[in-house]
């Protein structure tokens, strides 16, 4: 994400006081050092982690008929779940467009987006004025994802940039398939 000159000149004055700059990949580290005029020798990257183990246990607990039942869906209906904040950065928009397309031909799917930020009112309207708002659930912020992981089909991320994508990597550790945009982190 860029930053303004003011934001980077105030970044390079704190980092010479700092004794290290954590990252959460290599890339966010080259990125932010480059940005920054940082030197990368600032930089200790330390990777988002997740317990496996107790995802999967949580998974594997879920009562998905009652998950299913809660959020108005039938046993038909099938799932994909995209879950992050509601940002352009995550590209919500570009998945919305992709989910029109696709649901003319598969209206057994449905979408649920798990999140909150600066663009929800924007994809609800947006869902709206595609023809999809029926397809298309609103989660809103979850602390407890792992429900939405244990009914869907599959997991769906249109970030344009993403550090770590720990929602990826929670996803997959429910066993769900995981279709992405290419981006570094």
């Amino acid at each position: 994400i860029s930053k303004s000159k003011i934001q980077q000149l105030i970044d390079r004055l704190l980092a010479q006081s700092t004794a290290r700059i954590v990252a959460v990949s290599n890339t966010v580290a080259e990125f932010t050092s480059k940005q920054e005029h940082i030197p990368l020798r600032k930089f200790q990257v330390i990777h988002n982690g997740i317990h496996i183990e107790n995802l999967q246990r949580k998974k594997d607990t879920c009562d998905t008929a009652a998950i299913r039942k809660e959020l108005g869906l039938s046993e038909s209906e099938r799932v994909i779940v995209n879950v992050g904040r509601i940002t352009s950065q995550k590209g919500q928009m570009l998945l919305l467009e992709g989910f029109a397309g696709f649901s003319r031909d598969h209206g057994e799917y449905k979408l649920i987006i798990v999140g909150d930020g600066t663009e929800l009112r924007f994809l609800r309207e947006s869902a709206i004025s595609l023809g999809i708002d029926d397809a298309v659930l609103f989660a809103g912020m979850r602390h407890d994802v792992v429900p939405f992981y244990a009914i869907a089909d599959f997991f769906v991320s249109t970030s344009s940039i993403e550090g770590f994508g720990i929602a990826h990597a929670e996803a997959l550790a429910c066993g769900l398939p995981v279709l992405s945009t290419k981006t570094a982190g």
